[in-house]
């Protein structure tokens, strides 16, 4: 079954059929919510609202490009209202994370993947939101570049910039990059049982 076939039938009542959509992009949107908020604060609550407007406006969701973009592009207006109310973006610290000592590169996989969760934790926004959907959760530069509104040039500019201050810092190739950001299983469970209760309410 595609994911268009899925959504159809979503839409013509099989609402246990939307836990599927959850599964799918749990992982992913909590990436994104993470690189964007740079903290677990009200991660899940947004993850919630996200999949709960996703469902409840899927009928709007035409096909024209990927469902995950649609989806992204949700979850960033819902980040947006709450980032215009809480200072949550207040203070950069990526000055201050450089001016650290950084262990040797022979430390474990575990503690290196730490470290370099804290360096992409230090980018400014624009670049750590870019940097962690293309080369954390693979996404294409396009699908990216729909996902913020943007041209893909600016997408590859943010990259490239990205790219150049964790250089700077430490060395980004010694790590499996999609380990970071790992959602846990326990809170994305909680998550999905939630979401899927809301949606048993709805008539």
């Amino acid at each position: 079954m595609t994911e268009l076939e899925l959504i159809d039938k979503i839409r013509n009542g099989e609402k246990k059929l939307f836990g599927l959509i959850i599964e799918k992009y749990n992982q992913r949107l909590f990436r994104i919510t993470r690189s964007v908020t740079r903290h677990d604060a009200d991660v899940d609550d947004i993850l919630k609202e996200t999949f709960l407007k996703a469902f409840l406006r899927l009928s709007q969701y035409r096909g024209d490009f990927e469902f995950s973009v649609w989806l992204t592009r949700i979850l960033l207006n819902i980040i947006s209202v709450r980032l215009n109310k809480s200072t949550w973006f207040s203070k950069d610290f990526f000055n201050a994370f450089r001016k650290q000592n950084i262990p040797d590169i022979g430390v474990s996989n575990i503690g290196f993947q730490a470290i370099l969760e804290k360096a992409v934790d230090g980018l400014p926004r624009t670049l750590r939101s870019v940097y962690v959907m293309i080369e954390v959760e693979r996404a294409t530069a396009e699908n990216v570049a729909l996902s913020l509104e943007i041209p893909e040039v600016e997408v590859n500019d943010r990259l490239i910039r990205a790219k150049a201050f964790l250089n700077d810092s430490l060395c980004i190739d010694c790590l499996n990059l999609p380990d970071l950001f790992i959602y846990p299983t326990d809170r994305s469970e909680i998550v999905y049982s939630e979401v899927m209760e809301m949606l048993d309410m709805i008539r």
